[in-house]
């Protein structure tokens, strides 16, 4: 979504921005649960069981930083385009995800 958002805006390509913002409105609320958390993340271990294993959940911190980089960049691409989303149901969970990534990078003990 990311690379297709900038895409459209280095080329003033509308077409591409809107395609990129619809899969952001789509895809943001499938990866971000209401709590602001990302299960699909959290549970990362650093196995090649990658979602298990012994080490489940011990990368979880990071991958939801990786996943969240991108989400939120292009957030704020729209966001420049004149096609904000950080009021939609997508933009409100990345708000709580950040507050909630923030407080376990803060605490790294209460990462669940």
């Amino acid at each position: 979504m990311l690379l297709v958002a900038s895409s459209g805006i280095f080329l003033d390509d509308q077409f591409l921005v809107t395609r990129a913002r619809t899969q952001w409105l789509k895809a943001v609320p499938q990866e971000i649960a209401p709590d602001g958390s990302l299960p699909k993340e959290m549970i990362r271990s650093s196995t090649s069981d990658y979602h298990g294993g012994p080490t489940k959940g011990q990368r979880g911190i990071a991958y939801t930083h990786y996943a969240l980089l991108p989400m939120s960049v292009a957030a704020q691409t729209f966001d420049v385009a004149g096609n904000p989303v950080w009021d939609s149901d997508g933009g409100q969970r990345m708000g709580k995800a950040l507050g909630v990534v923030a407080g376990w990078v803060n605490d790294p003990m209460s990462f669940p």
